[in-house]
């Protein structure tokens, strides 16, 4: 686990999913999502391994796919509800919006935040099965 913050209210959990660690500061918002009562995970499921510009993405995606993560994240998941947690939630920003959009098809989150999402189809849209947020940069629609 990279960062957890415990706060007063033990639910929801709120988890964010990136790849840009030199470029934006995960750990910030964090601790803003946290403040507002809110028990949070910033889980390194990449390992130390974040993109960075020099990294051809092509690359680095074959190495990190995203289902990858929804695996790694199944047992977090579970660990959390066998302490009593029952609603979770997940932001994922680019790269980590497809890891929340696979997570809310399998039913594993109740809340799902796309942030500039990256690699998601409309069809990962259409089989979410929870509340979501979806942020799109640019010509896109904001919702």
């Amino acid at each position: 686990m990279r960062y957890h913050l415990s706060v007063k209210r033990p639910f929801p959990v709120a988890s964010l999913l990136y790849i840009f660690i030199q470029l934006v500061d995960p750990l910030q918002l964090a601790d803003k999502v946290a403040a507002a009562g809110y028990y949070v995970l910033v889980p390194d499921f990449l390992f130390g391994d974040y993109w960075t510009p020099e990294t051809q993405l092509d690359d680095w995606t074959k190495k990190h796919a995203p289902e990858q993560t929804v695996e790694f994240a199944k047992p977090v998941v579970q660990a959390l509800k066998e302490k009593g947690i029952s609603k979770l939630g997940s932001a994922g920003f680019c790269w980590g919006a497809k890891a929340v959009a696979d997570l809310a098809k399998e039913a594993e989150i109740q809340v799902a935040a796309l942030l500039h999402p990256n690699f998601v189809t409309l069809d990962d849209i259409k089989g979410m099965f929870c509340s979501t947020t979806l942020i799109i940069r640019g010509e896109g629609v904001v919702t």
